[in-house]
């Protein structure tokens, strides 16, 4: 987490932003990443990334749940 600048949560609220992108190899890294950090974090991950539902095209937290949890 020491390479989260500035801080680790919003470097990770930028990464989450990618969770809605059209590009879907975009969109995978994004959620392979959140994936690595919940794996360090634990459930701190959602405290990080804040409130799932702004991110762009409504991905829901379910869908970050099914990610999380493969």
């Amino acid at each position: 987490m020491n390479v989260c600048q500035p801080t680790p949560a919003k470097c990770l609220k930028e990464i989450a932003v990618h969770i809605g992108d059209r590009d879907t190899t975009v969109r995978n890294a994004a959620l392979n990443t959140v994936v690595v950090v919940y794996n360090v974090c634990g459930d701190q991950v959602y405290k990080l990334i804040g409130n799932v539902s702004l991110w762009p095209r409504k991905v829901s937290e379910a869908t970050l749940h099914i990610h999380l949890h493969r």
